[in-house]
């Protein structure tokens, strides 16, 4: 860094010499991409913001390009993108050059899709002891969809499918079932199914003549 400066050479000979003007050596560093810009998976209408971290001699500059494209106006170290559709779903990738050289960040997965609805809400049950039962969910939005039950706040293990079936129910099965429905846009919570458990009547002591 220290050879940066202003450089010049006198010519002569015998009859006199002359003096170039003054030529000037910068020096500095070329870009250098730290952090690399991070897949997104953003819901139908949300904002995407892809951002990197650089290093390297100022002034640096940004293009931001899709699908190898480049963006118009999309000259900064952060590319936002509002109210997300499903035709910005693709590859972005940036390039941050100085007058030292240039880089390319690698691509960045911008997936867009819909978050879960819940279309279908699991309904209440009254069960007999020792029979079996199903709680069902319907769900739209962008697959693949997962599935957690809970009983009464308590998730249940193995239970990550749109039907729990309950095949001898007892009396420690009673109480409030829901589910957690997610993908990768987001997530809804059913409403609340009360699953009742009792024994039908049994007459112990007939009446008497």
């Amino acid at each position: 860094l220290n050879d940066a400066g202003g450089y010049a050479v006198r010519i002569s000979n015998a009859f006199g010499f002359e003096n170039s003007s003054n030529a000037l050596l910068t020096i500095g560093l070329p870009p250098a991409i730290v952090i690399q810009p991070t897949n997104l998976a953003v819901p139908v209408g949300a904002a995407a913001t892809f951002g990197i971290v650089t290093e390297g001699t100022p002034p640096l500059s940004y293009q931001w390009s899709f699908n190898g494209t480049n963006l118009v106006d999309a000259t900064n170290g952060v590319l936002v993108i509002t109210n997300v559709q499903l035709t910005d779903a693709g590859d972005y990738a940036v390039e941050v050059a100085n007058v030292f050289g240039s880089e390319d960040s690698s691509n960045a997965v911008l997936s867009v899709g819909n978050p879960p609805t819940i279309l279908v809400q699991p309904t209440n049950q009254v069960v007999r002891l020792g029979d079996a039962t199903a709680f069902e969910v319907g769900a739209a939005g962008t697959a693949p969809l997962s599935y957690q039950w809970s009983v009464n706040g308590t998730n249940l293990p193995d239970a990550t499918n749109a039907v729990l079936v309950i095949p001898n129910v007892q009396w420690s099965d009673a109480g409030t079932y829901a589910v957690e429905v997610a993908n990768a846009f987001g997530f809804e919570n059913s409403s609340n199914a009360l699953l009742t458990v009792g024994i039908p009547p049994t007459i112990v002591i007939q009446p008497t003549n």
